[in-house]
Formats: C-alpha cells, sequence, structure tokens
C-alpha cells in the first residue's frame, strides 16, 4: 500500500492494518528476512503517521494489541504505544525482552534506546 492509502482508511481499518503488519514483522523478524522486516517497518511507521495525525485519542486504539498473542505484534503495537500509554507499554517491552529470540532482543535494544535517550516517544 502507497502511505497515501492510510489517510483514507478509517480508524478501525487502520488498526486492523496495523495489526497485520506488526504481525507481519514479528515473523519476518523471526524468520530472519530483512527484506519483509524493512517493508513491514516502512508500512508501520506509515500507518504510525496517520495515527499521529488523527490525535491520542485514536492511538489509544492500539491499546488492546498490548495483549496480543504473538510476540511481535505485542512490541510493536507497545512501541508505537510508548508515548501514549508509557506504563503499559514499557511493561509489554520488559516482559517481550525477557523473552528469548530475535524479537526479545530487539525489545532490549529498545529498553536500552529508551534508558540512554537515544530513543524518545512521540
Amino acid at each position: 500500500m502507497k502511505p497515501e492509502i492510510f489517510d483514507s482508511l478509517s480508524d478501525e481499518a487502520l488498526v486492523s492494518t496495523f495489526e497485520a503488519c506488526a504481525d507481519a514483522a514479528g515473523e519476518a523478524t523471526l524468520d530472519g528476512d530483512r527484506q519483509k522486516i524493512r517493508q513491514a517497518a516502512y508500512r508501520l511507521r506509515d500507518i504510525s503517521n496517520v495515527f499521529r495525525t488523527r490525535g491520542g485519542e485514536v492511538r489509544t486504539m492500539l491499546v488492546p494489541l498490548l495483549g496480543h498473542p504473538k510476540q511481535g505484534a505485542r512490541y510493536y503495537a507497545a512501541k508505537h504505544l510508548l508515548a501514549i500509554a508509557p506504563e503499559r507499554a514499557r511493561s509489554v517491552i520488559e516482559q517481550v525482552a525477557a523473552g528469548v529470540g530475535p524479537v526479545a532482543g530487539a525489545a532490549g535494544m529498545t529498553l536500552h534506546a529508551l534508558d540512554t535517550g537515544i530513543f524518545k516517544p512521540d
């Protein structure tokens, strides 16, 4: 999808698309497929930009994804919710980081970036 297409989606469709992209990013990370990781990351970025323009109230629609059954989807949702629900999002990232595998490693790097000020949620 082109970034402009995300602008035309309803809030619910945007959440659903975010969930699918977050899940795809998590699966690609587990598979080590860099091309798919990159593609999913770009889509997540574009969707996040749309959420930001629609305001914090719409972004809170991602909160249920913090309980997603798949680790990757939980991690990417939490990362995108750090500015809206920082305590809950960080808790999810910490739980993911305590696990094993590449998504857990990414979560650990996110925590490091947060703690050192390299990454500032917006």
